[in-house]
């Protein structure tokens, strides 16, 4: 974790004085801030969009009271599993709205 960090700040570092010695800073600073506002619209209109779907199956499906030994079982399952339901909801659509905004931040030739 420490390698990828350092390595990208030596290649951001690169970068920026690559573009201040051809006097472009002001190129540098928009394709940066084009790339941060992708990146954090993209992430959050995907893990919005995620994280209404999961909210809208949840609140919409079907609850069964147990009446066989069947759905008994069932229904212990479901208690089991309810309390990873929140980190479920919370994680997935941050998962996939840093993967969306990466994905995003990468076509901002596209975008300018």
């Amino acid at each position: 974790m420490l390698v990828v960090l350092v390595l990208g700040l030596a290649s951001m570092w690169t970068d920026v004085l690559w573009y201040s010695q051809l006097g472009f800073t002001e190129v540098f600073r928009t394709r940066l801030l084009t790339e941060a506002l992708l990146f954090v619209v993209a992430g959050l209109l995907t893990a919005g969009a995620v994280f209404a779907s999961m909210l809208l199956a949840f609140r919409s499906r079907p609850v069964y009271a147990p009446v066989a030994l069947d759905q008994a079982s069932l229904e212990r399952y479901r208690e089991t599993i309810e309390p990873l339901r929140k980190l479920v909801v919370i994680a997935l659509p941050t998962a996939l709205g840093l993967f969306a905004g990466s994905a995003a931040s990468q076509r901002w030739p596209r975008a300018l």
